[in-house]
């Protein structure tokens, strides 16, 4: 079988400015050509265009379909790629909604928006998605993840940035004396001095996370097999201070 541009258009339904846009670009051109100049479609071509036009819904661009047709081995690879692409594409609109619908529930019960609110929320989508493209994607789970974006908004309402600031620069020193202090024993006097420091600390850490107990369990189990990475726990300085907080209470 072979067919004219409309003819094949009608049998596709794809539009003859599109068949001819393809042509034009060396995607798609007729692969029949008639003593009188005319152009006509093959079956061959029909597959092809199944295959453009399969792939074009996959959200596969005009430039990428050109290397991807007949190479059946480059789209698997490229399909499993875009699969990954699709899922995140679904948890922003996921994400999107949610949004969307605390938005359409402020309208409908009081009349007015809480842009503070939907602020807060897009924020901890925002962070959300960041932690899933981090090493904690890859340990925690997506409730998780979105646990951990608000327990930082919440943070962020209640204590100011310089507040936050000094909390992190006294964790920093105390894993820097934590580090040079590695060959005494965790018991000694320095050792019982930072033990003391980090058991205080440490409490007040734990208190961020008291509205998310399973979080914070989460939290202790990933440190425990090893999963955080040192530049965000330190774990010979950490483990040295546990040592150490241990031995105030003998």
């Amino acid at each position: 079988m072979k067919w004219y541009v409309k003819e094949f258009s009608a049998l596709t339904k794809v539009s003859v400015p599109t068949l001819h846009h393809y042509d034009a670009i060396g995607l798609l051109k007729p692969s029949v050509r008639l003593p009188n100049g005319y152009r006509l479609y093959s079956e061959g071509d029909l597959l092809k265009l199944e295959q453009i036009v399969a792939l074009k819904f996959f959200g596969f661009s005009l430039e990428k379909i050109k290397v991807l047709v007949g190479n059946d081995e480059e789209a698997l690879s490229h399909l499993k790629f875009q699969i990954n692409f699709l899922d995140e594409q679904i948890k922003q609109l996921h994400q999107a909604r949610q949004i969307a619908q605390v938005i359409v529930t402020e309208i409908d019960t009081r009349k007015t928006i809480n842009w503070d609110q939907v602020a807060s929320l897009i924020k901890v989508y925002q962070m959300t998605k960041d932690l899933r493209n981090s090493w904690a994607g890859k340990v925690y789970t997506e409730k998780e993840l979105q646990q951990f974006a608000q327990v930082d908004q919440q943070v962020k309402q209640h204590y100011t940035e310089e507040a936050r600031t000094a909390f992190k620069t006294l964790w920093d020193d105390l894993f820097a004396q934590a580090e040079a202090n590695l060959d005494k024993d965790p018991a000694s006097a320095i050792g019982k001095k930072l033990g003391m420091q980090y058991t205080l600390l440490f409490k007040q850490l734990k208190e961020v996370y008291q509205d998310y107990p399973e979080l914070w369990q989460s939290i202790c189990t990933a440190y425990e097999q090893g999963k955080i990475p040192n530049e965000v726990m330190p774990k010979k300085q950490t483990d040295w201070l546990d040592k150490a907080a241990k031995a105030l209470k003998k």
